[in-house]
């Protein structure tokens, strides 16, 4: 659970990086 929720957030976060730019 705890490894799925990071990737989820990793991937969330790089979404949002590229969603900025």
């Amino acid at each position: 659970v705890y490894a799925s929720t990071s990737r989820d957030s990793l991937l969330a976060a790089v979404r949002d990086v590229l969603q900025t730019e």
